[in-house]
């Protein structure tokens, strides 16, 4: 009797090679292989129609890299699980969440899901990830970064210590005054 295939996943990655050798080892297993796509566009809209339980992909794609596949993956909000297989490193994932930290940094609600959501992580697992790549977590960093450039504003202009405050993402004067302490 035949094994039921019921975990449904979707294979992304630009190389074709990989991609015959993804499918022949998934084959062989409980996942019914739903799909595979070598460009991020076209996977987009097959996962919209498929939903697939597991996504085992790469960061480099066409059409769409694979930082911005995840974003918009999270965005449909459906149930799956997304494995990254790739030959970079974590750095760009770190990159690109200390860019998101730095665009955003006026927010004063700016969270540690907003900045691992954008990386495309769990909280608690980024959050290890971060510290080991920058030895702040990620929450010290947002703090240190909206120093950084307090203390540089400060430093560099005329501006009212409020309005340096509210820039830096700080509510309200007192705020500002305490983290200097």
């Amino acid at each position: 009797m035949e094994k039921t295939k019921n975990i449904k996943i979707m294979l992304i990655d630009e190389n074709e090679q990989t991609l015959k050798l993804l499918k022949e080892n998934f084959a062989s297993s409980e996942f019914l292989v739903i799909g595979a796509k070598t460009n991020g566009i076209v996977a987009l809209e097959e996962i919209k129609k498929e939903r697939p339980d597991v996504i085992v992909m790469d960061v480099v794609l066409s059409g769409v890299d694979g930082f911005n596949l995840i974003e918009k993956i999270n965005e449909l909000n459906i149930d799956t699980k997304i494995i990254v297989v790739s030959s970079l490193s974590l750095e760009g994932f770190i990159t690109k969440a200390l860019n998101y930290i730095k665009s955003e940094n006026k927010k004063s609600d700016i969270t540690i899901d907003d900045v691992a959501t954008h990386a495309g992580f769990s909280t608690d697992y980024f959050n290890r990830i971060f510290f080991a790549h920058t030895g702040f977590n990620i929450m010290e960093y947002v703090r240190f970064s909206r120093l950084k450039k307090a203390a540089h504003l400060l430093r560099g202009t005329n501006n009212d210590i409020l309005d340096i405050a509210l820039d830096c993402g700080y509510e309200a004067h007192e705020s500002f005054s305490r983290a200097f302490i």
